[in-house]
This record gives C-alpha cells, sequence and structure tokens, in this order.
C-alpha cells in the first residue's frame, strides 16, 4: 500500500507539472501585484501549515487564507521584523507574535498547529502555544467553503471585489519580497504534502529537485536545504535517510494465570531493513 501511495503522489506530481506545479522553492519579487495561490488548506481541528522565507522587508505578508468571507481566516506576517499570526476563528481576533529580526536575510521556519483549542506558533526554536478560548473551534463551515492559500499577496482579480474576503484589509498588505521554500499542509491531522501552486505572478521557480527527482521512498516528505534535499520521514512507518528502513510494530497479548481479567499488551518494536 505505501508502495502503491508513492506512485500515485509520484504520478501526481508529474501531472501538476503540466497543468500547475507542486510547491518547490521559489522567489517572489515584491511588485505591486506579486502573489502566489496555492491550493486550499484544510485544518479542520487538527492540522498544520509550516513554511521557510528569507527576506530583507522588515514589514510584509506571508500568507493568508480564509473561509470564503464568511467569519475565519489566518494572517501571517511580518511586523518590523516579527512574525505575526493574526486569526479568526468566529468568536473573536487573536494575534500570536514571535521573532526578532526576521528579516536578516537568512532562511526562518514558520510552523502553526491547530489542535483542539490550542493553536501553537513556532518560529525556528521557539514555541509559542495558545488557547482559543471561543465555541467555535472549526475553520471554515466544515471545509466547504476554504478559500485558498495566498502567499506573498492577494491576487489582483480581488482589487474591486475585497468584501469576499474574511479581512478585506490583507489585499493592502505590503506584498512579499524575498524567498519561499518548503510549504507544508497537514490536513485534518493527516500526513505532510506539498501544496499545489495553482496561480501566481512576478514569480520565480528555484529548485525543482523534490518534484522532479525526489530521493524520498513511501509517502516521505522531500525537504529542500542549504545543500541539497533531506526526507522527512514522520508520516511514515519507515525511516532511515531516504525513508527506505521499515519499522514493523507486533503486540502481543498475555494472560496472566489466576487474573483472569487482567490483560497486559507487549508491544515489540523491530527493525529490519527492505
Amino acid at each position: 500500500m505505501a508502495l502503491l501511495q508513492e506512485i500515485v503522489s509520484a504520478l501526481f506530481c508529474i501531472a501538476a507539472i503540466v497543468i500547475n506545479v507542486c510547491t518547490a522553492g521559489f522567489e517572489i519579487k515584491g511588485s505591486e501585484f506579486a502573489f502566489v495561490k496555492l491550493e486550499e488548506w484544510k485544518p479542520c481541528r487538527n492540522g498544520s501549515i509550516q513554511m521557510e522565507f528569507k527576506t530583507t522587508f522588515e514589514n510584509v505578508l506571508l500568507f493568508y487564507t480564509d473561509d470564503g468571507g464568511i467569519n475565519d481566516y489566518f494572517e501571517v506576517k511580518l511586523l518590523k521584523g516579527k512574525l505575526h499570526v493574526v486569526f479568526d476563528l468566529g468568536s473573536g481576533k487573536m494575534r500570536l507574535v514571535a521573532g526578532e529580526q526576521l528579516h536578516d536575510n537568512i532562511w526562518h521556519k514558520v510552523l502553526i498547529i491547530r489542535k483542539d483549542s490550542y493553536i501553537s506558533l513556532h518560529v525556528d526554536d521557539s514555541t509559542h502555544p495558545r488557547k482559543y478560548q471561543g465555541k467555535d473551534q472549526l475553520f471554515g463551515i466544515q471545509n466547504k467553503f476554504n478559500n485558498y492559500v495566498f502567499v506573498g499577496g492577494i491576487a489582483k482579480d480581488y482589487e474591486d471585489r475585497t468584501q469576499a474576503l474574511t479581512l478585506p484589509s490583507v489585499f493592502f498588505e505590503t506584498r512579499f519580497n524575498g524567498y519561499i521554500r518548503n510549504i507544508l499542509y497537514s490536513n485534518c491531522g493527516g500526513p505532510l504534502f506539498r501544496p499545489k501552486i495553482l496561480e501566481s505572478l512576478n514569480m520565480t521557480m528555484g529548485t525543482k529537485e523534490c518534484i522532479t527527482n525526489s530521493p524520498c521512498l513511501h509517502g516521505s516528505v522531500c525537504v529542500e536545504e542549504d545543500n541539497g534535499v533531506s526526507c522527512d520521514c514522520s508520516s511514515t512507518n519507515f525511516r532511515g535517510d531516504k525513508c527506505e528502513i521499515g519499522k514493523f510494530t507486533f503486540t502481543l497479548n498475555i494472560r496472566i494465570i489466576g487474573m483472569p481479567k487482567l490483560l497486559l499488551s507487549v508491544i515489540l518494536l523491530l527493525s529490519s531493513r527492505w
């Protein structure tokens, strides 16, 4: 099954290159209407979104998504070199702030995790959890009306209909100018994957090794780094540099004499190279 998933994923990305592309590293020029539009992110009550960025500009929009102009949104931006996550799940706006001098032209990683009523912002090695107090914990209405994820700016076709955005003012935020890589989603607690780029303006693609020549096996995620690529095996049952080593789990149930209602579950984790 894992091999089948890997083949299907590879074919999907190859097909996507013809129609659009899976996300790899790219540069956004920061011009007036620069943007990258990605497929919808569906966090439900348990999901994540992450990316790495590099810029010399201290006040820029990183990404934005909403529920189609109804109640909910996530806005992620740099303000005076600090990372701000402003969000509303329908019960009031909240803000998380992290980092200092993040416009220093080196790579920084931002990760947002939703887990029930908690939202955690991770910037490089720092973690900033926050409990969301509202009664409405879902993002969007059962994920049916979630908008696309806009990276670096909002598409120009919203210029005359900003009311279609849950946060109309986001259209006027300063466009991102710099480099983006390793955009990864987890939808509803599912495995990490690279979303597709559906549309862009004033964006230049960088390396495509993770798309065209990924070394990662068994549905693992290819991650771009300064000196090449690595493989994230966290969403699989494999390990190793290329996620090539299988992890086997066996459960042994033992009934103890004289204690018929007591059942011990012993988990044996054995590793074997395939």
